[in-house]
C-alpha cells in the first residue's frame, strides 16, 4: 500500500510539472513588471453600515485620508455627508468622523471634500432666498483630528436667473456642484447646472476662486440656440482663470421620436470674467455622428477634443476615431484628425458582414472617451472604453446562491419565477487607446481585451482605472483568471460579479510608448476573498497608487508603487 500511493503521487506531480511546462509557453508572465511594488494593509470588518469607499482625498505625510459613504451614493450619486477617514502608512484606521455630525444648519447639502494649499476644506451648500442656484460654504478641517477649524463660511451665493419654487423651495431640482482645478492647481472652477423643467431650460451657473477661495467671478448662463436645455456639459477652467466646456444636446427631430434615435449636437463654449460675448464653436463631422466628446487643456493651453464616430445614425457602432486641437483664445482651428479604423483592428465578423453588403464601413462596438493624458514629449493619448447599458423588459430567475450581499447587489426574493419588472444590464468590455503627435499624426492604436457584465448595480466593479507614469501607461480592472494565462486573447471570458468569484483577479496591463502591452496578475480573490473596486482607486503620488478591495462587510487598502527608475528604461 506505501509504494502505491508513493507512486501514485509521483504520477500527480509528473502530470502537474508537465501540464506547467505546456501552459508556459501560452501564458502572460505572472511575475508583476520589474518596476513595482504592492503593498497591502489587513483585512478589516468596515463598522460603517452599507458603506463604501467613495474617494481618496489625499496623502497626508506618510498616510492617507480617504472618505466613505453609502453604496448607493456610488451609483446614483446621493449627496448624503460621508465619512472622513485617516490612515496611517500600513493602512491601520486611525481617526473616523462622520461629517453629518458636525453642527452644520439645518437642510445644507454635501459638495465636496477638498485639500487646498495644505489644507483641507469640506464643501457644502444651501438653497436660500428662493434662489435657484445653490450658496457655496466652506469649513476647514484639521487633517489630523478631523475636527473643524473655525466657523463656516460663505464663499459664494446663488447668482441664478431662476427663482426656486414657493412651495418646498429647498427640492433639490439641480445637480451637485462640480469642482475642477486649473492645471497649476491656482484657480478652482465650481459650476452648477440647473434645469427649468417649466420652461424646458438649462442654466450654468459658473463660479472661480483663487488659491485663498476668494471669489473671482460668477456668471449665470443661459443659451437660448440650446432649445431643449443641455444633455451634458463637461467643464474645465486654464490657468489664466476662462471656463471653457462642451455642451451636449438633443435634437428632437419627428423621426428621431418615431425610430427612436437621438441626434447628439455638440458646442465647445468659452467664456471669461470680462463682459465679452461667449465664443461658441460647433464640432461636427459631415455625414457622420459623433459620440462623447472629451476636453483636455495642453500643456500650451490649447483645447484638445476627442471622440469617436459612427455612420450609423442613432446607434453609435464606432467606426474611427475624431481629434480636433483649438486654440484657446479664438477657437481658431490648429489641427483636426478623422481616423477610420483598419481592418485588423475592427472584429473579425464585422469585417466580414462589411464584406457581404458590399457597402458601409466595418464598425466596433459603441466607444466612449474615459481618459486623456499628455506624454512628455507633446503627444496626447486618449483611453476609450466600450460600454453599454440596456433595460429589458423581462429576465430569467437567476441560479439561487443565497442572499446576495456583495456591495451594490440586489437580491431577488423568487427565484422560480421570471420577472417582468424593467432589468437594467451593464455591459463594459473593449478599452481602446490611441496616441496623438503633437502635431495631429496618429502615432499607434492598441486594444485591450476585457469583458465585464452585470445586473442592477450601475456597473460598481466594473470598468478600470488608467494612470500615465513616466510616459508608460498603466490600465488595471476585474477579469477572469483564465484572460490573464492566454496569450493570444481573442473572446475573453466573462466577469460578472455574481458567478464565479473564484476565478476573479486584478489585472494590471502595462501599454508602453509603442502601443505594446503586458498583461499581469495583482490580486486573487481565491486568496483575498475580496473584489477589487477598480473606479475608487486614486493615483497619490508620482509613482504610486491606492488600491481598493471588498466583499460583504471586509474591505482593505493597498498601493502600488511603480518606480521611475525600472519604469524609464523599459
Amino acid at each position: 500500500m506505501h509504494y502505491k500511493y508513493a507512486s501514485f503521487d509521483f504520477m500527480k506531480n509528473a502530470i502537474f510539472i508537465i501540464l506547467i511546462t505546456f501552459l508556459g509557453f501560452k501564458t502572460y508572465s505572472q511575475e508583476l513588471p520589474d518596476n513595482s511594488k504592492v503593498t497591502w494593509g489587513t483585512t478589516k470588518k468596515n463598522s460603517l453600515k452599507k458603506n463604501t469607499l467613495q474617494k481618496v482625498i489625499l496623502k497626508n505625510g506618510n498616510g492617507y485620508l480617504i472618505s466613505q459613504n453609502y453604496y448607493s451614493s456610488q451609483i446614483v450619486g446621493s449627496p448624503a455627508f460621508p465619512t472622513l477617514q485617516s490612515y496611517d502608512e500600513n493602512f491601520n484606521l486611525v481617526k473616523s468622523k462622520h461629517l453629518k455630525k458636525l453642527d452644520l444648519p439645518k437642510f445644507s447639502m454635501f459638495e465636496e471634500l477638498l485639500p487646498i494649499k495644505d489644507k483641507l476644506y469640506l464643501f457644502y451648500s444651501r438653497n436660500e432666498d428662493r434662489d435657484a442656484a445653490k450658496n457655496i460654504y466652506i469649513l476647514e478641517l484639521n487633517k489630523k483630528t478631523l475636527e473643524p477649524i473655525g466657523e463656516p463660511k460663505c464663499i459664494a451665493k446663488g447668482n441664478s436667473a431662476n427663482k426656486a419654487p414657493t412651495i418646498n423651495p429647498r427640492k433639490n431640482f439641480n445637480n451637485r456642484v462640480n469642482f475642477h482645478f486649473s492645471p497649476d492647481s491656482t484657480k478652482l472652477l465650481a459650476v452648477e447646472l440647473i434645469y427649468n423643467k417649466s420652461k424646458n431650460q438649462s442654466e450654468f451657473i459658473i463660479k472661480t476662486f483663487d488659491q485663498e477661495l476668494n471669489l473671482q467671478w460668477s456668471k449665470s448662463y443661459i443659451d437660448t440656440d440650446f432649445e431643449d436645455g443641455f444633455s451634458s456639459m463637461k467643464p474645465i477652467i486654464d490657468n489664466q482663470g476662462k471656463v471653457h466646456f462642451i455642451v451636449e444636446t438633443i435634437e428632437r427631430k419627428k423621426t428621431a421620436i418615431i425610430f427612436g434615435t437621438k441626434l447628439y449636437k455638440y458646442t465647445l463654449i468659452s467664456i471669461d470674467g470680462t463682459n465679452r460675448e461667449a465664443i461658441k464653436t460647433i464640432i461636427s463631422i459631415p455625414e457622420n455622428y459623433l459620440n462623447e466628446l472629451a476636453l483636455k487643456l495642453t500643456n500650451n493651453g490649447d483645447l484638445f477634443i476627442a471622440g469617436f464616430y459612427s455612420d450609423n445614425k442613432g446607434f453609435y457602432n464606432s467606426i474611427g476615431s475624431y481629434s480636433r486641437l483649438l486654440s484657446s483664445l479664438d477657437h481658431s482651428n490648429i489641427f483636426e484628425s478623422i481616423d477610420q479604423f483598419e481592418a485588423d483592428f475592427l472584429p473579425e465578423k464585422e469585417v466580414e458582414k462589411a464584406k457581404k453588403r458590399n457597402k458601409g464601413k466595418p464598425r466596433d462596438t459603441n466607444y466612449s472617451v474615459r481618459d486623456i493624458f499628455l506624454k512628455s514629449n507633446g503627444s496626447i493619448v486618449v483611453i476609450g472604453e466600450n460600454r453599454n447599458r440596456t433595460i429589458s423588459s423581462f429576465s430569467p430567475p437567476p441560479i439561487y446562491r443565497g442572499p446576495s450581499s456583495t456591495p451594490g447587489m440586489t437580491s431577488t426574493p423568487n427565484y422560480n419565477s421570471y420577472s417582468n419588472s424593467p432589468v437594467e444590464r451593464f455591459y463594459y468590455k473593449n478599452i481602446v487607446l490611441i496616441e496623438f503627435s503633437p502635431t495631429g499624426t496618429k502615432n499607434w492604436i492598441s486594444k485591450v481585451k476585457k469583458n465585464q457584465y452585470s445586473i442592477e448595480d450601475g456597473g460598481f466593479f466594473s470598468s478600470f482605472h488608467a494612470t500615465l507614469i513616466d510616459d508608460d501607461i498603466y490600465l488595471m480592472f476585474n477579469d477572469r483568471e483564465e484572460n490573464i494565462r492566454v496569450k493570444e486573447l481573442v473572446i475573453p471570458k466573462t466577469f460578472n460579479p455574481r458567478t464565479r468569484k473564484k476565478d476573479f483577479v486584478l489585472s494590471l496591463v502595462k501599454v508602453n510608448n509603442n502601443g505594446d502591452q503586458d498583461r499581469y496578475e495583482l490580486s486573487n480573490f481565491k486568496k483575498t476573498k475580496l473584489i477589487s473596486r477598480a473606479k475608487a482607486f486614486s493615483k497619490t503620488g508620482d509613482h504610486e497608487i491606492l488600491l481598493f478591495e471588498e466583499y460583504k462587510k471586509k474591505y482593505r487598502l493597498g498601493k502600488l508603487s511603480l518606480e521611475k527608475s525600472f519604469s524609464s528604461n523599459q
